[in-house]
């Protein structure tokens, strides 16, 4: 990219907000402590599935999220959060309206949960305001709960700055799906080698973003950037100083 772009499209989770796993209760299982973001577990399964202790479920619903997500990334897909929690219940032998029912609940206290455990830095709200002074903003992520990425940009103040949000488990495709970042681009009506996607993620925002021609900057702490990425900040309010500093020649070409 070697003029200065007329948009920016960012990542969500890992890039303008965090998960801070230490809000998340923990149990046992196994002998091991995993996080607990289902509250309640106990009720719905003595409900639905009665007979199926906690524990055994939590690890299968582990390794079906596993599975799940080595498909998702293999077919370039999304796939809801609560097809995890349904598809855990059916090698139980729990199936229909009590399976559909139960996953339900589990996915709604499971986001509710995610959602708590979201950090939003300081200064995130303004640094948009700035930016959104100069550039068209958007935003891609890989989520697979739409409404609790949206409340989670709403509560934050976020999606006042942000024109066109694409969310994966909307769409039916992820990243680094060339698709993705093609229909942020569409809504802000922005050819993509005129965006620049930031993110944290190599393979599918950097290398993603890269393949479906946008420009692209990676948010990591590692001191050698490759390539696509065009640098590489520790956080995205060095971006502005970024995007002065390369950008500054007359008529903002390099």
């Amino acid at each position: 990219m070697n003029v200065r772009p007329e948009a920016i499209v960012f990542d969500l989770f890992g890039t303008l907000v965090f998960f801070d796993d230490k809000r998340l209760p923990r149990v046992q299982v196994d002998g091991r402590s995993v996080v607990m973001t289902v509250p309640g577990l106990q009720r719905i399964l003595a409900e639905y599935a009665p007979g199926v202790e906690s524990d055994r479920f939590l690890v299968c619903l582990r390794q079906v999220g596993v599975e799940l997500l080595e498909y998702k990334r293999r077919m370039g897909i999304e796939i809801p959060t609560a097809v995890r929690f349904e598809r855990a219940l059916e090698r139980f032998g729990i199936v229909g309206a009590a399976a559909v029912s139960a996953a339900d609940e589990m996915a709604s206290a499971h986001m509710d949960s995610l959602a708590a455990a979201v950090v939003v830095p300081p200064g995130r709200r303004g640094l948009l305001g700035r930016l959104a002074a100069s550039y068209r903003l958007a935003l891609v992520s890989n989520f697979d709960h739409g409404p609790t990425a949206r409340s989670v940009l709403a509560r934050a103040g976020l999606d006042v700055h942000l024109e066109s949000i694409v969310i994966s488990a909307e769409e039916g495709v992820r990243k680094p799906a060339a698709s993705i970042f093609h229909r942020a681009c569409e809504g802000l009506a922005v050819a993509p080698s005129r965006c620049l996607y930031v993110g944290d993620t190599f393979a599918e925002d950097v290398e993603g973003a890269a393949g479906a021609g946008l420009g692209c900057v990676w948010v990591t702490l590692q001191s050698e950037v490759p390539l696509p990425a065009l640098a590489g900040l520790a956080d995205v309010d060095e971006l502005p100083e970024w995007l002065e500093a390369r950008f500054s020649a007359p008529g903002g070409a390099l």
